[in-house]
Order: C-alpha cells, then structure tokens, then sequence
C-alpha cells in the first residue's frame, strides 16, 4: 500500500509526493548499488500543480491506478489497495466529493431476470446505442423502461452476433426527458450470470457518508422480472456503456463523462 501527501511547494505550486521506504538496493541510474534512503518524494511525472484541487485530483488519478481495495470501505473512509482499478475518494473543503467509490467486482446470480442499470439524466438527452459487459446466448434483447410504470421506449431484440460477439445494440434515435429516470436493461431468454457488477463492498446503510456522495447520482444496478418493479441496488453498477446521439450544454459545464471509463457515457 502507497502512501502520498499534498503540500504547498512554494507560492505558485502544490506537489504531490509519495513516501520512499529505505533499504532497497537501486539498480540503475547514477546511485546503482547504493541503498534508497527514506524520504518523500515527487511522483511522475511532475507532481506540481497551481491549485490543491488540481494537485487532488492527480492524487486520485494514481490511486484509481494502484488497485482494489480488498476489504471494502470502513467506518473512518480507508481501504487496503491489491491490484486492478482502484478506488479513492477526495473531499474538498467546500464539500465537493470527486473520486471512484467502487471497490470490488462481483457476478449476477444465475437466472433469466431483466438486469441493467438505472439513469437519470440531468437535461434531455438522445441515446442510440447501448452496451453491457459480457455476452451469452441467453441474451435475447435490450430495452429502455421509464423507471416509474414501466412504459417501454425502446425494445431491440439480440442476433447471432449481438449475443455471442458484441453485447450491445444501436437503433433509431430515442429523446429521454431530463429528470426522469430510465431503466436500460438486457433480457435473458434461460438462466446465465453473465455481466460483473462494480459494488462499494457493504449494503448502503453501511457506508460511510462521503462514499455514498462520491457515487453516481440517479444510477443504480437493476434487476427483475416485471419493468417498473424492478430491483434498485445504489451501492452497485453494472459495467456499462450509453452511446448518445447529442450531448447539449449543460450550466457549470459542458460533455457529460464519469470517470473510470466503466460505466460510461459517450
């Protein structure tokens, strides 16, 4: 397990360093064959940044690179790092919470219910595409559900290829209302686990707060046999991917990405 820090260089510059342990012997370069000395120093590349904010979310930057945590969040905020992608979350102190608050990868339970993922969107959007992780015969198609009744606005049905080469779809241009919440799901003909869920490690009540803030608002992991009833897990995300056919400006900001690269909005 790393350990960094961020502190203010001089008046133009915060740095974030990370802890060098003593004893290891250097095998290249100018000090090969001397031992490391225990001292703090600079990331790479450079590790000087104009603002804390920018020099945090470097920070966060290595972190999400060093690994899952394999225990999952506990009470004070802290994870033990192993390998894959890792997870960190950064507070500012004027609240606002950046990072990836998921730390473990885990299988759907084997049936042929409906999975996906809730989304609401904060402006109208267009989507004509949509992809989930993992594909299986089973699959036998895709739709997107309002959340509240279950009225249907899209259904694609899977071919040869959607089912064993591709796992996702792309159809005629459909408007989602602002504000609204959509189930985007795929269908199951016969029993599979297929797809991987990203959890936060503990059931929601668990958590602790600044975790839960970090999460994507207005999505969550969906299953069930009936649209309109399905289930809503918030500590979890499938690994997904929306394909949208316009991305309008949106106040304080502009195309819309979260981060990590799984799920995704493009």
């Amino acid at each position: 397990m790393n350990t960094y820090r961020i502190r203010k260089g001089d008046s133009r510059n915060w740095v974030v360093e990370k802890w060098q342990e003593g004893g290891e012997i250097i095998t290249r370069g100018l000090h090969v064959g001397k031992e490391k000395q225990e001292k703090w120093d600079t990331i790479n590349p450079v590790g000087h940044y104009p603002t804390a904010r920018d020099a945090a979310r470097r920070l966060l930057d290595v972190e999400i690179a060093q690994g899952w945590p394999t225990d999952g969040w506990t009470g004070d905020g802290t994870s033990t790092n192993t390998t894959g992608v890792g997870s960190a979350v950064i507070k500012f102190a004027d609240g606002m919470i950046i990072g990836w608050p998921y730390v473990s990868s885990a299988a759907h339970a084997s049936n042929a219910n409906d999975r996906g993922v809730r989304i609401q969107f904060s402006e109208d959007m267009t989507t004509h595409g949509m992809m989930f992780q993992g594909f299986s015969s089973a699959i036998s198609g895709f739709e997107i559900n309002a959340a509240s009744g279950g009225a249907n606005q899209k259904t694609v049905a899977a071919d040869y290829t959607v089912k064993n080469r591709i796992a996702g779809v792309l159809f005629d241009p459909v408007t989602l209302t602002g504000g609204t919440s959509y189930d985007f799901v795929r269908t199951f003909s016969t029993s599979t686990s297929t797809g991987t869920l990203y959890t936060m490690g503990e059931a929601e009540g668990s958590l602790p707060a600044d975790v839960l803030a970090c999460r994507f608002q207005g999505c969550a992991s969906l299953t069930g046999a009936t649209p309109g009833s399905y289930t809503a897990d918030t500590s979890q995300l499938p690994r997904f991917s929306i394909l949208l056919d316009d991305n309008p400006a949106i106040a304080g900001g502009g195309a819309q990405r979260w981060v990590g690269g799984v799920p995704s909005v493009w």
